[in-house]
Order: C-alpha cells, then structure tokens, then sequence
C-alpha cells in the first residue's frame, strides 16, 4: 500500500529509503507530489518540512501549467484543420506526383502527400522545425536586443512536455509544437525563456523582468494553459 501524506490539502506519496539522510520533496511532470525520506522518519517532521517547503511546491505546480498539454487526437483526414502561428490552415492530402514536397503550406492549405499520411505527425514535426526555426530566431534576436541578453544558440525541437526551455549555457531551445500557438503566446514563450539567460528560478525579480517587456504576461500564461492544446498538431 502506498504511504501518503496530505499537507494544506496537497497529497504528498511518500517514499522513503534506508539510505537516505534528508527529507526532500519533487514535483513530477505531470504535477505528482513525492516525498522523499528516511526510512524511520516521523510523521511529525515530514509535515513540518512540507509546511516550510509549501511555497515552493505551488511555484512548481505553477509552473507545470506552462508545459506542453496532452496533444488532441489527430486522424489527418482531408479538411482538418492545422495551425501555424495561430491561423488555421486545412489539411489536403495530394498525389505524390504534385507535389516536390512531403508537406507544404500552399494557398491556405497544408499539402500532404497521400502516401505519407501515416507518418503525417513527422512530416509536420519535420515542417515545423525547418519553418519554424527561421521565424524564431528572428524574434528571439529582437526581443534578446530590447532585454540586452545574448543567447548562445536558438533551436525548435522535440522537447517532450515544456513549451521552451533555457540551459545553463543560455542555449534557448522552443518545442516545434510552439509554432503553432499565436504570436501573442509565442512572445511571452520567448520572454520566459530569455529572462532564464539572468534569472534561474522563478523569483519575484523574475516576474518583474518578464512584466517589463510583457506587462500582460499573466493573461498570455493563462491562455496557454487554458487554450494551447487547442492548436496542437
């Protein structure tokens, strides 16, 4: 049976080892609770360190809002609709002989070859990534001149959960699935992620250096949590 323990009507699981000396807490990536503890730690001083932990726990659970949603179920069928940037553009699957291209976006419309369309979800993670990354780096760039920060590298990816991410290195990275999403959430994306080149975690000083280039970030947040898996691929 699994040890749990509830802390200001949080569900912590509870795992504990012979091996370990301290108390620590992880967030998973689907916003799972773990306490990590002793073998013959008390329950006392689990819920004394949760308490004092309860600020951080909520920023990650926060955080975990801005990653990637489940992505909706795609059939790639003749007239569904596909984003880039945030306008919706059909999807018409074509004769290989009319097309150079695996998949082009060509007078309103994805064109995909029909023979691909079993492999249509790397086609377009291919298309993606090419397109994609010609368009970011440019904005990445504007946006990195306004904040005076200097990015090592700009890359779209596969990123498995997250929107964006930012290494140690400043090597800014963008899930190709970001592409899909309006310019106004593409924006606060890039923000975030460049104001990690100076800030690591999410300090109220943070927020501040996002709000002075996106004074609405919190509405533009919300609509990705809320909305952005509306625009998946």
């Amino acid at each position: 049976m699994v040890e749990t323990l509830t802390v200001d009507n949080l569900t912590f699981e509870v795992r504990k080892s012979e091996t370990r000396r301290t108390v620590g807490i992880t967030v998973g990536r689907a916003g799972e609770l773990i306490l990590h503890a002793p073998k013959e730690c008390s329950e006392h001083i689990m819920q004394e360190i949760a308490h004092s932990r309860l600020f951080w726990v909520y920023q990650k659970l926060e955080e975990k809002q801005l990653m990637l949603p489940e992505r909706p179920q795609r059939r790639y069928t003749y007239g569904e609709t596909f984003y880039y940037l945030g306008r919706s553009y059909r999807l018409r699957l074509v004769d290989d002989r009319d097309s150079h291209a695996n998949l082009r976006l060509y007078g309103g419309w994805f064109n995909l070859k029909k023979s691909l369309r079993a492999y249509a979800e790397d086609e377009f993670a291919k298309w993606f990534k090419q397109t994609g990354q010609r368009w970011v780096e440019r904005r990445v760039l504007a946006y990195a001149q306004r904040m005076n920060l200097n990015p090592q590298s700009v890359k779209v990816r596969e990123l498995g959960y997250r929107w964006g991410s930012c290494t140690k290195l400043a090597d800014i990275n963008f899930h190709w699935q970001t592409m899909t999403l309006p310019i106004h959430a593409v924006d606060y994306i890039i923000v975030h992620e460049l104001s990690h080149i100076k800030i690591k975690q999410h300090t109220d000083e943070f927020w501040q250096q996002v709000a002075r280039i996106i004074p609405d970030y919190r509405t533009r947040k919300r609509w990705i949590a809320d909305k952005g898996a509306n625009y998946l691929v």
